[in-house]
């Protein structure tokens, strides 16, 4: 039985989501969360912030060590919390989790559930999470229960 829970602390204002692409095995944690917007030039301050905001976020992940490894030397449970950091990174509106703790032990769920449950109340977005955990279900602020992909 799969638990479909909203955890939210105000309405966004506006839509957003947060995807996390498969990593390239060329990259590092922290240049991940740098090369998306590689559209348009960066000045040296916006460089330097992002910068900033990923290396604080893979620190709120518990990977504030392994900055400089490429995936293929992070764990799979690693690679998760390296996705989840890079979803927050611009902030959005609206994060949608798919078994956001699903590959993690227990410590490193409750980290990554206690992370999404601040920033929320912190910066006003709201996550919809979907979970087979029924412990993290219940410590979200409203749960659906799902069955065979129907809301019971």
């Amino acid at each position: 039985k799969a638990q479909a829970a909203a955890v939210a602390s105000s309405p966004p204002a506006e839509g957003g989501s947060a995807e996390a692409p498969a990593t390239s095995s060329t990259e590092t944690a922290a240049s991940r969360s740098e090369s998306h917007e590689a559209e348009k030039p960066l000045s040296a301050d916006e460089t330097v912030a992002m910068r900033d905001r990923a290396m604080e976020l893979l620190s709120a992940v518990g990977l504030g060590e392994k900055t400089g490894r490429l995936p293929s030397q992070l764990s799979g449970g690693e690679q998760q919390r390296v996705a989840i950091a890079r979803s927050l990174a611009n902030e959005p509106a609206l994060i949608l989790a798919d078994e956001p703790t699903g590959n993690l032990d227990v410590a490193n769920s409750n980290m990554v559930f206690a992370l999404l449950l601040r920033l929320a109340k912190e910066k006003g977005q709201a996550v919809v999470l979907v979970t087979h955990n029924p412990e993290i279900a219940q410590r979200c602020d409203r749960t659906m229960p799902m069955r065979d992909g129907l809301f019971v």
